[in-house]
């Protein structure tokens, strides 16, 4: 529509493609958002994949840890317990060698304790 009022030929084509480039403007708009949408779920996964990741390490680092702490402490028990035989052992030896001479019957009962 011109200043009189009357109506400008190919207004309505020139209407058309303003409404048409805001179409594809808004069109690609809206790919432009789904792409980014796309790209940061997949950074979430990936930051998710990558934190399971890092704990699934340390829950097995811990379990590491704590077996390794527990052979620890089963190598001591064990090498206490045949300590102790081996003293056993050696008190039986001397007083059978003291008895064998004849200078005594026996030492009493005399325990070993290993800490």
């Amino acid at each position: 529509i011109n200043m009189s009022g009357k109506p400008v030929v190919g207004s309505n084509v020139d209407k058309f493609c303003r409404d048409a480039a805001k179409m594809h403007q808004l069109d690609k708009s809206v790919k432009e958002t789904n792409v980014m949408r796309s790209v940061a779920g997949w950074h979430e996964k990936q930051g998710v994949a990558l934190f399971s990741g890092t704990q699934e390490r340390e829950r097995r680092q811990e379990a590491i840890k704590g077996e390794l702490q527990s052979q620890g402490l089963e190598l001591v028990r064990r090498r206490q317990e045949r300590m102790r035989e081996l003293l056993q052992a050696e008190r039986e030896d001397y007083e059978n060698e003291l008895r064998q001479l004849g200078l005594t019957t026996s030492l009493g009962d005399m325990t070993f304790k290993c800490h």
